[in-house]
């Protein structure tokens, strides 16, 4: 079996899905094969090849070059829009890595092309948090009346896939609560201020190990880990919960000496904490730095690791953690939804 796929966006993500794709043989199982269709990206070139792009090639053309269209291919078709491949591609299913913008509450133009690809009811997937988070239930209902399926596993945690083990373990032990430490970057640079840093020095030191982006203030300003809690609100919860500017979001900027000292008093740990309560009304959503006694789950975590603990009415406390959330786990839960598709799994 052959799966077609339709890549939109060549950042980190989309690099490391490629490496994957050289590697397919000792990931597949016989007969199974993936191939990519088609690439597009915001200001790098697009390309489409019928026969399939060589990703070895691809990569090496856009390591010398910068652009994606510096591959020479017989028969391959160069700067289509992205929006006119997922409208007239042949192709099996859209793998979605742009980006949108959080603060900006901007879920384009990754939205546009899901409910593109929906419109030809093809399978969607995708690493994009501001689409999954802004757009979620437009995209559900998309979905539904499409009859095909979206899966987004690389937009939160997927050092620590709690998003997969809650769906497929304790989707009947009725979720109460959830507490979870959603950016490793910011993980990272709380154990160097704990260790005496200042913010600058932790961030460049993060930034120098490749913790951080070359700009982190999504991270450090708690939007992504806004954005990723009212994923996992949305998915795991089943209700409606606030938008994005509606319940509390802050970051680490402001954090002072004596909060630092408080922490270290404790002999537990300062984090970011993402934090999701059941209410009369709802659910409530919550974003902020909180010092954490040794006695929570959630202390006993060193640097960039991530973790969760999901409070449940039959199973009790449900703790999870995992190393960081790289580029490289981001593409391999893209290769993991990719392939549950393939075999016809729900989400």
């Amino acid at each position: 079996m052959t799966i077609r796929v339709l890549l939109l966006g060549f950042g980190s993500v989309g690099r490391n899905f490629c490496r994957l794709l050289e590697k397919q043989e000792a990931l597949l199982e016989k007969e199974e094969r993936i191939l990519l269709a088609g690439l597009a990206t915001r200001g790098r070139g697009s390309l489409w090849s019928d026969d399939g792009i060589p990703v070895s090639s691809l990569l090496e053309a856009e390591r010398q070059t910068g652009r994606v269209d510096a591959l020479s291919l017989a028969g391959c078709k160069k700067g289509l829009p992205a929006l006119d491949m997922v409208r007239e591609g042949e192709f099996d299913i859209l793998a979605e890595c742009t980006s949108g913008n959080l603060k900006a509450m901007e879920s384009e133009p990754g939205f546009s092309h899901i409910r593109a690809a929906f419109e030809r009811k093809k399978p969607v997937v995708t690493t994009n948090k501001a689409v999954a988070a802004l757009r979620f239930e437009d995209i559900e209902i998309l979905s539904s009346q499409a009859g095909v399926p979206w899966h987004f596993d690389g937009t939160v945690v997927v050092g620590a896939p709690f998003l997969d083990y809650a769906r497929r373990t304790i989707v009947d032990a009725r979720i109460l609560g959830f507490e979870g430490t959603l950016s490793a970057t910011c993980n990272y640079v709380l154990d160097c201020l704990m260790e005496g840093a200042s913010l600058d020095q932790a961030l460049m030191d993060a930034q120098r190990s490749g913790m951080a982006e070359s700009d982190p203030a999504l991270d450090i300003d708690g939007w992504d880990s806004a954005a990723k809690l009212m994923i996992v609100a949305k998915a795991l919860m089943g209700m409606p919960c606030p938008a994005l500017g509606e319940f509390p979001v802050k970051g680490i900027r402001g954090l002072t000496r004596a909060v630092l000292a408080e922490a270290r008093r404790s002999g537990g740990k300062i984090r970011l904490l993402a934090r999701i309560t059941r209410s009369a009304g709802g659910i409530d959503l919550s974003v902020g730095p909180e010092v954490l006694l040794p006695s929570h789950p959630l202390s006993l975590l060193f640097g960039p690791t991530n973790g969760a603990v999901i409070l449940t009415e039959n199973l009790g406390e449900i703790c999870l953690s995992g190393t960081g959330s790289s580029p490289a786990q981001a593409a391999f839960a893209l290769w993991q939804d990719i392939r549950r598709i393939a075999r016809g799994e729900k989400r």
